[in-house]
């Protein structure tokens, strides 16, 4: 594992190491050259985010005892989502419209993952209360 982590912080840094080059390059020279600086970009943020999201699921198959927790936090964030969505309405307002948004489907997508994180926003609230008031009578 330290040889993907030292993979995947090596990409982060190339990326941020461009990005600095390609804004030192641009103040100094216009824009010659932007449409090969976005290119390394996107292939270097590609690259990032592949190695960020394959190398925890190789962490996760070396190590299956701590997977169950993740996939227990992954399926409660599941199941709070299908609750927002059940609450949801899926009514198209003229406000939607003003914007070009008139799908119904899209309404209740919106409107299920906006109750999902009202619903989490009161489960942390509701925790850090416990566990501060817990800890005023230990």
């Amino acid at each position: 594992m330290k040889y993907f982590k030292a993979i995947l912080y090596t990409l982060v840094l190339l990326v941020c190491l461009y990005l600095l080059y390609a804004i030192y390059v641009s103040d100094t020279q216009g824009a010659n050259g932007s449409g090969f600086g976005i290119t390394v970009i996107f292939v270097l943020g590609a690259l990032s985010i592949g190695a960020a999201i394959v190398f925890p699921i190789m962490y996760m198959i070396s190590h299956p005892k701590s997977a169950i927790r993740t996939l227990i936090g992954v399926g409660l964030v599941f199941a709070l989502f299908g609750i927002g969505w059940a609450l949801s309405g899926n009514e198209v307002l003229l406000a939607y419209e003003e914007v070009n948004f008139t799908s119904a489907s899209g309404s209740k997508l919106i409107g299920g993952s906006l109750i999902m994180m009202y619903l989490m926003i009161a489960a942390v609230l509701g925790v850090t209360i416990f566990a501060e008031v817990k800890s005023i009578f230990k």
